[in-house]
């Protein structure tokens, strides 16, 4: 629920003594677990290698608002299912508009495209790009807990560069999301 709700007056606190161990954890089992050829269905993980090993993330992740529309039950079309009252979002309609005049209208930018992590992220959920409902230290925030998990990730990057070589785990299994299927893949 970070960032959907209220500021947390002990965020940071939270973060550094059970959210990052956390994650510590849950990398420590899904190695452990590739080693053995399962592929532990954890979705920031699996979207995370996908942008290591294979191809880079688009931007955003989920493609909202790139390759990816919303369409209202009044046929507003929207760059993000989420966002129905934002007018950043709206994107025209399904009577007056077409696909060309909505490519590339919602984008994300600054400070997104300009860091390291970005080819992996794809500047995280659009709307909270937009919307940036912490502010932007808060935004931060949430920015260094994902390079964390990239990072955690990148450690076990040559191993399981093996495992994918030794047949032990199929690039075709471990390759997520195969097709556009919307999920936020980079939390």
């Amino acid at each position: 629920d970070v960032v959907w709700s209220e500021k947390w007056t002990n965020f940071e606190k939270w973060v550094s003594e059970n959210y990052l161990p956390g994650i510590d954890k849950l990398v420590e089992l899904f190695v452990e677990k590739l080693n053995e050829g399962v592929i532990l269905g954890i979705v920031p993980f699996l979207g995370i290698l996908r942008a290591l090993l294979f191809k880079k993330n688009p931007s955003p992740p989920c493609g909202a608002g790139s390759t990816s529309f919303a369409i209202s039950t009044d046929g507003r079309i929207l760059a993000c299912p989420i966002a129905v009252s934002e007018d950043w979002a709206y994107l025209g309609d399904i009577t007056n508009t077409t696909p060309l005049e909505i490519k590339g209208k919602v984008t994300i930018n600054e400070p997104c495209i300009s860091c390291s992590y970005y080819h992996v992220c794809g500047g995280r959920c659009l709307y909270a790009y937009k919307e940036k409902l912490w502010g932007i230290d808060g935004f931060k925030k949430i920015c260094n807990i994902t390079t964390y998990t990239i990072d955690k990730l990148k450690m076990h990057l040559n191993d399981i560069k093996a495992l994918l070589e030794d047949n032990i785990v199929k690039g075709e299994e471990l390759y997520y999301p195969k097709f556009n299927n919307t999920t936020e893949i980079i939390p």
